[in-house]
This record gives C-alpha cells, sequence and structure tokens, in this order.
C-alpha cells in the first residue's frame, strides 16, 4: 500500500521562497505609511494654500485685460438660490492668485506653440497677428445713410447755433491690414466692408467729415517692410497711424496750421498689448514716441463732475500755450481709445480741449449741462463701432448755447 504524504509542507516552502521576490522593490511596512503622510500632506497644503492667501487678501491681477468678477451680494433669500453658488464660485475662481500663472501657461501652450487661440474674443491671422472678433461684424444696425443723415441733422443744429462738427472713424486694424486676416474673416465679408463705400463717399462731400481711410492707407504703404502702423497683437493703431489722421482733421479746421517739422521723434515706450492680454498673456512692443509742437506747452487739469464715469477715470481739460498758432475756442473732444492713447499728438493743436469718453456721454447725457459751450465738437469712432448707435446720441446734448464754465 503506498503511503500518502502531506504536501503542505512543499506548498509552505514554495510560498516562502516566492514571497521576497514578488515584494521586490516595493516600499511597505513604516516607510510605506509614511510614503503615504507626506503625499497626503503635500496635496492637502497645495489646496489650501489659494485658500489661504484669498483670505489674507491677496488679489491676483487682471492679466485677461478685463475687470476681475466681483464678489456677489449675499442675503437670506440667496443662500436658498443655487444660481448665487454659481456667482460665488466664478468669483472665487477668477480672484485667486494662482490663476495668471495658469492661464498664461495655457495661453504660451495653445497661442505659442500650437497657434490657437484661447479666448473667443480673439482671433488668429496670419503670422500670429491677432484680431478682434469685433473687428469681423455680419451685420450693421444702421447703414451709412442712417449715419450721415443724423450727422447731417446734428450738424445743421450745431452751426445754428454757431458751433462746428467734425467726425472722424477711425479704420479697424482688420480694414488696413486685410491681408493678415485673410484666415479669419476675408475682405468684403463683414457689414462695415459692405457699408465703406457709402459711408467714404458721404464724408467726400461733406467738409465736417474728416476721411482717415486715405491718410492711413498712405501711411501703411509709405511705411517699412515689417513696421506696419497697426500693432499686429494690438486692436490699435502706432503713432503713425495716427498722425496723418491728427494732420487731416487739424488742416480741416484751420489751414496751414501743420508743419512737419513740428513732430520729432522722442525715444520710445512700451505699450502693454490688449489682445495678448486677453489670451492672458503680458506682452509689450516699443513703439516710437513722438514730440508734436515742441514751442507749444500743454496743461492738464481735471473737471470735476457729478456723475460716476464708467468708460474712464475723469473729463480732463487740455490748454495750450506758446508761440505756435493754435485752434481757438473751447473744443470738445468724445473720443474712444483710438484718440485716447494719442491724445498728446492732437492737444498741442488746440487752445482748449475737453476731453469726454463717448460711453460715459452715452451713459450720462447730463454731463454737457455742467460741461456749458462748446464752438468745435469732434467724435472720434472706431469703425467697428460706429453702425451700432445713432450718432446724434453723442452730440445732440451740446447743441446750443449753455452758461460758460
Amino acid at each position: 500500500m503506498t503511503e500518502l504524504r502531506d504536501p503542505s509542507p512543499l506548498r509552505a516552502e514554495s510560498t516562502a521562497s516566492a514571497g521576497p521576490a514578488s515584494t521586490r522593490g516595493v516600499v511597505s511596512g513604516p516607510r510605506r505609511r509614511v510614503f503615504d503622510g507626506l503625499v497626503g500632506v503635500a496635496f492637502v497644503i497645495g489646496l489650501a494654500i489659494p485658500g489661504l492667501l484669498f483670505l489674507s487678501g491677496a488679489r491676483p491681477a487682471a492679466t485677461e485685460n478685463r475687470t476681475l468678477v466681483a464678489a456677489p451680494t449675499m442675503t437670506v433669500e440667496n443662500l436658498g438660490d443655487p444660481a448665487w453658488y454659481g456667482l460665488v464660485n466664478r468669483y472665487l475662481a477668477d480672484n485667486l492668485v494662482v490663476k495668471p500663472p495658469a492661464v498664461a501657461a495655457r495661453a504660451t501652450v495653445f497661442f505659442d506653440l500650437l497657434g490657437r487661440s484661447t479666448n473667443p474674443a480673439v482671433l488668429v491671422g496670419m503670422e500670429r497677428w491677432l484680431f478682434l472678433r469685433a473687428d469681423t461684424p455680419k451685420s450693421c444696425r444702421r447703414s451709412a445713410k442712417d449715419q450721415l443723415a443724423s450727422l447731417d441733422a446734428v450738424q445743421a443744429a450745431l452751426a445754428a447755433n454757431g458751433q462746428q462738427l467734425r467726425l472722424v472713424i477711425t479704420p479697424d486694424k482688420r480694414t488696413i491690414y486685410p491681408e493678415m486676416a485673410r484666415n479669419v474673416s476675408p475682405p468684403g465679408s463683414t457689414c462695415t466692408d459692405t457699408q465703406r463705400p457709402a459711408m467714404r463717399a458721404g464724408i467726400a462731400s461733406r467738409p465736417w467729415a474728416v476721411d482717415a481711410w486715405g491718410p492711413v492707407a498712405a501711411a501703411r504703404d509709405a511705411a517699412a517692410a515689417g513696421d506696419p502702423v497697426y500693432f499686429p497683437q494690438d486692436s490699435h493703431w502706432k503713432p503713425e497711424g495716427a498722425l496723418p489722421v491728427v494732420k487731416a482733421l487739424v488742416e480741416s479746421l484751420q489751414m496751414g496750421i501743420w508743419r512737419d517739422v513740428d513732430v520729432q521723434k522722442n525715444g520710445t515706450t512700451l505699450r502693454v498689448l490688449d489682445l495678448t492680454s486677453l489670451l492672458g498673456l503680458s506682452r509689450t512692443e516699443a513703439m516710437t514716441r513722438y514730440l508734436v509742437r515742441p514751442g507749444t506747452s500743454v496743461e492738464e487739469r481735471t473737471i470735476p463732475i457729478r456723475e460716476k464715469l464708467s468708460a474712464s477715470k475723469a473729463v480732463l481739460e487740455y490748454r495750450s500755450s506758446g508761440s505756435d498758432t493754435l485752434i481757438p475756442g473751447r473744443t470738445l473732444v468724445i473720443y474712444d481709445s483710438f484718440f485716447d492713447i494719442q491724445r498728446n499728438l492732437i492737444t498741442p493743436f488746440f487752445a482748449s480741449s475737453t476731453w469726454v469718453h463717448g460711453q460715459d456721454i452715452k451713459a450720462h447725457p447730463e454731463i454737457a449741462a455742467e460741461l456749458g459751450h462748446f464752438d468745435t465738437v469732434i467724435v472720434e469712432q472706431v469703425e467697428r463701432a460706429f453702425y451700432s448707435a445713432d450718432p446724434a446720441a453723442f452730440v445732440l446734448p451740446f447743441v446750443g448755447p449753455s452758461a460758460d464754465r
């Protein structure tokens, strides 16, 4: 009879010999517990740091060229409203100091490496040129005919009170450099393209309107290769684009007042580019600084008004003096960002110029009563925005005699 032997010692021996090999290279025991603890602590600290910085009052800069989301008001009713918690979430996400580097890192990958936009408001054109989506409107609220008829009526009302009007429509960058935007908006594809021929024809027959397209296009054609008159990664023109328009404007008011020798290069300055800022990238470009009419000194003062402004910090008046001939009287400049960044090229030609942002006038027409009578009213507006509202709304509050300041 064959003896049956218990195989369990063999199985135990086999299991014992395989054990060390199966755990080779794996942290176990106390070392594993310490490692897991350190990872957990690091994770908790990583989550806590942004919150602690927020509670300490640290806030990020507005790197995306916009105002940060404000804290929503807390009420008893809001505590039961799910939408309120969504606003709180947006506020916290927008105001953590770790957000800007995260946004910049994302934009660096998408824009610098892949050539893609991280913001739907910004379009990437040829050779990394950037354009505002607002530059490419498909429909206009008002036509060139509508705008010209409205301004004709405004001009007649001003003239009846001894006042004069000047209109300047600043060309969009896409209008001047269509070849750099052909992949995002082919020429002729927008409502501004459709309205432009009628608008330019209307301007040519009205002495109170200044054609800006011709002077800017001529400056573009005369510029050195690789030195455009608009910023490739900003929505605005450079001084080289603005100067010929300023010349056309002041010459329309007083012939012979412009002299090319009065425009002198005066070093360089850095401009923070607004379109890369919208992507979350902090980029600058050097631009030439110009000294215009060196024989004229300009004094700036703030005009106190009751209204709380949203589009500008203040209403400013500039008074010029010196040996140069000046455009007399009080001049009102209703402006947007294009004239705003080049106002040092404009103010030395006027004895007195008061600057009010167009959106502030639109929101607070009562400002006109505080500012008094103006002899000349200049309206400047960028092309993409010109067809969106009745221009009379900006000017009519200033028609007629008012008490001088």
